[in-house]
């Protein structure tokens, strides 16, 4: 792909980002807004702004690059023809969505066949936006862009680490958990993708999920990847499919909680 090609698909992840953010927001903090549960077993809300929202984006992407396919959560794939897909959530973080909590995202991903290769991370409440691609990942808030970078922590003993759940996946999985959670300096709860944003800027260290699907992932992926991260399986795959997911600013971080994850 050209140099021209690539800055016009993280042109236009931002671009799509930013559209689906302010079709979000219309619905953010409504008295009159319905939440329905996809799940008959326990609490998984789904909102018409998610659904919305992602009608806008989708829309924002085949305006652009009407040969793309494109992956989202609440609507059917489409398979496009080009090579390229999009995966897009349209509010990662549904439940602090109806709670009013701004600790939800737009996340959009560009994918070529072999990994995300453009990300975005967009609050529009609070105005930030975090974008990559291609080894460079910026911070935009308010009009003005910086580049990002995350921060390079030496050892797990000084490193803040995120998570969304305290009950963290499975038992097994909430078993190994536990041992990074004790390693740490600091461990917080509840962020959803905001997190992945926090860890790109260079503010935290480490980020661990579980019960992932793709698009919540990909974006996150390529730009904590395109501002210096590292981002595995908690067996050190690819995670891009789904499934756990662990993202360290440092690669000695990620190294040295692979290890501890794989002999517990």
């Amino acid at each position: 792909m050209k140099s021209r090609e690539m800055k016009h698909y993280v042109e236009i992840a931002r671009q799509v980002a930013l559209a689906g953010g302010a079709e979000a927001l219309k619905y953010f903090r409504s008295k009159s807004l319905i939440v329905e549960s996809k799940s008959l077993t326990k609490f998984d809300p789904v909102t018409l702004a998610d659904k919305r929202t992602e009608e806008v984006m989708r829309s924002a992407i085949l305006a652009n690059f009407p040969e793309d396919g494109i992956i989202g959560e609440e609507h059917e794939n489409i398979s496009g023809t080009s090579g390229i897909s999009w995966v897009i959530d349209p509010i990662d973080g549904t439940r602090s969505f109806v709670a009013g909590a701004p600790t939800w995202g737009i996340l959009v991903a560009v994918h070529d066949g072999n990994g995300p290769f453009a990300g975005v991370i967009y609050q529009p409440f609070i105005e930030e936006l975090f974008f990559g691609g291609f080894g460079s990942a910026y911070y935009e808030f308010k009009g003005k862009r910086e580049k990002i970078f995350t921060k390079k922590c030496k050892k797990l003993s000084d490193a803040i680490l995120f998570s969304t759940f305290p009950e963290i996946g499975t038992m097994e999985e909430y078993r190994k958990f536990q041992i990074i959670n004790k390693k740490v300096k600091q461990t917080r709860y509840g962020f959803d993708c905001y997190a992945y944003a926090l860890l790109a800027m260079g503010a935290i260290d480490i980020v661990m999920e579980a019960g992932l699907e793709s698009y919540d992932i990909q974006g996150p992926q390529a730009l904590i990847e395109s501002s210096g991260g590292v981002v595995s399986s908690w067996s050190g795959n690819n995670p891009q499919y789904g499934g756990t997911l662990l993202a360290c600013g440092s690669k000695n971080i990620h190294d040295d909680i692979l290890l501890l994850l794989n002999r517990s």
